[in-house]
């Protein structure tokens, strides 16, 4: 009997985007690790200035916000396009 694309061979299976046993386990240690730290997270970034504050907090962000896409600006008026540059010192 061949597979139908697009069809569960176990309909009441589990539903898409649902973790495994062990990632799930994984992400709520870490969550109670991070959870029971957090005076010392944020005193070790109060002690941190400048650039090595900016880094340390751009390299939290990855943990809490998802990943978004280079956006391209187009000026449609003038047909000119480009990237919006920023440089952190």
């Amino acid at each position: 009997m061949p597979f139908n694309k697009n069809t569960s061979g176990n309909p009441k299976g589990k539903p898409k985007g649902t973790l495994n046993k062990v990632t799930k386990l994984n992400r709520e240690f870490i969550q109670s690790i991070l959870d029971n730290q957090t005076i010392k997270i944020e005193t070790e970034l109060s002690n941190l200035s400048g650039k090595d504050y900016l880094i340390a907090i751009f390299n939290l962000f990855e943990y809490t916000m998802p990943k978004l896409n280079r956006t391209e600006i187009v000026n449609y008026e003038d047909k000119r396009q480009g990237y919006i540059e920023c440089e952190i010192e």
